[in-house]
């Protein structure tokens, strides 16, 4: 059997050994202690040392016997502790059967600890198990919730873009109805133009004719009197059906106009609704509007709506001219698109301004879409585009209002709610046609 079992198996006998041993250092009567143990005789714990320097101190006969006397009234000695002590026979089979006893009983309990340790980590696995567990379910039902979310999401995705493309093909639609409106409305409005350049023409013509009339001798007059009133009485009856097929235009493009702004309206839902085409409503009593503009009257001879007449208005001293800028560009260039018809305009109004002095406003339908012009060579040219909602129409009018009433005002437009409205206002009126003209 190994040492450090029997060791431990004479461990009581060891320590009763150490014991006397130090009783023999401080008892001068006693034998002095053995030379093995004097190193350990100040501590306060017996070291394992200590314990193997009294096994071989207790192979000295002498100082064993002492240990043995005092070992003798103890009760608690096995037989292999009093067998080795007294060396009897067999001491070394007794002491060995004994350490091999203990050397068993050290590894069951040693096992013992193991297992219980074992059994104390695996209640402590089983736990973080049983928590792991709960956390995986919880995490499950968050998955699951999560899974709920995600799919009504898609769900609620697939109706958006259905929606959107529904949104999409209803907007192409009313975009292109749109567009076919405006280019009826331009088609008219240059039909209109041509219209109203032959009736200034026949004007014109008339006016010539009356002249040369003025002009002959009262014998010739005489004469010629039935021809010139027969051409004259042509002339008047062509120029009056002239007129009437220009009001049945307007009116179609008054109509196209509402088609467009109602064409809009479904392109842009939050736009505000498109003032009424009704008949212009009537002025207000003249004591609520004084003092009151007056039109300028024309010099004696001037043709009202020809190009002279324009130029004598554009020319008036601090005149302010107010113009319907798409009306007009698209009565000039209605070959060219939006950006170049806005340009020529501009082009053709600075122009005028340096020319004749005028401060003039051109104002155009809709917000700018970034690529509008900008006047060069004169600051008498200002560009206003109306906010969304807001038409050309009510701005120009709402202009002349604030106007000083002794301010000459010119106004551009072949509509005829504007042209009527600014009449009423005092201004004097000028057809696009003729503006074009004027360059």
């Amino acid at each position: 059997m190994g040492d450090e079992a029997r060791r431990e198996v004479l461990r009581p006998v060891l320590e009763v050994a150490i014991a006397v041993a130090r009783r023999a250092a401080t008892d001068p009567s006693s034998a002095p202690p053995p030379a093995a143990l004097r190193p350990y005789m100040q501590f306060s714990r017996i070291p394992q040392a200590a314990l193997t320097a009294a096994l071989r101190a207790l192979d000295d006969v002498v100082f064993r016997r002492v240990v043995a006397e005092a070992c003798a009234k103890d009760d608690e000695l096995t037989d292999g502790q009093r067998a080795w002590l007294s060396r009897e026979d067999r001491w070394e089979e007794i002491l060995d059967d004994e350490a091999g006893q203990f050397a068993q009983l050290s590894a069951a309990q040693g096992q013992l600890a193991e297992d219980r340790s074992l059994a104390r980590r695996l209640e402590i696995s089983e736990r973080q198990v049983v928590e792991q567990l709960v956390q995986l379910a919880e995490s499950g039902r968050a998955i699951d919730g999560l899974t709920r979310r995600l799919e009504a999401a898609d769900a609620a995705l697939v109706g958006a873009e259905a929606r959107a493309e529904s949104a999409e093909n209803d907007a192409q639609l009313r975009s292109s109805e749109r567009q076919r409106a405006v280019r009826e409305l331009k088609a008219i409005e240059a039909r209109e133009a041509g219209r109203i350049r032959e009736h200034r023409a026949v004007s014109e013509e008339l006016d010539r004719v009356r002249r040369e009339s003025a002009r002959a001798e009262p014998v010739a007059a005489a004469s010629q009197s039935a021809v010139d009133a027969a051409a004259i009485e042509a002339a008047g009856a062509h120029l009056a059906a002239m007129l009437r097929r220009i009001d049945d235009l307007q009116e179609v493009a008054i109509q196209l106009a509402d088609h467009v702004g109602a064409a809009a309206d479904l392109l842009d839902p939050t736009r505000e609704q498109p003032r009424s085409q009704g008949p212009t409503p009537p002025p207000l009593p003249p004591s609520r509007r004084s003092p009151r503009r007056r039109p300028h009257r024309l010099t004696r001879g001037m043709v009202d709506g020809s190009v002279e007449a324009a130029r004598e208005l554009f020319g008036l001293p601090a005149a302010v001219a107010l113009v319907d800028g798409w009306n007009v560009a698209m009565t000039g260039w209605p070959a060219l698109n939006g950006s170049l018809q806005r340009q020529r305009l501009i082009d053709l109004l600075t122009d005028l301004g340096n020319r004749h002095g005028t401060e003039i406003h051109v104002i155009f339908d809709g917000v700018d879409d970034g690529s509008s012009p900008r006047a060069t060579g004169s600051a008498r040219v200002r560009v206003q585009f109306t906010p969304a909602g807001v038409e050309a129409d009510d701005r120009i009018l709402e202009m002349i209002a604030a106007i000083p009433a002794m301010t000459p005002v010119v106004v551009a437009s072949n509509d005829r709610r504007i042209r009527d409205g600014a009449r009423d206002q005092g201004a004097n009126t000028v057809s696009s046609d003729v503006i074009v003209r004027m360059s």
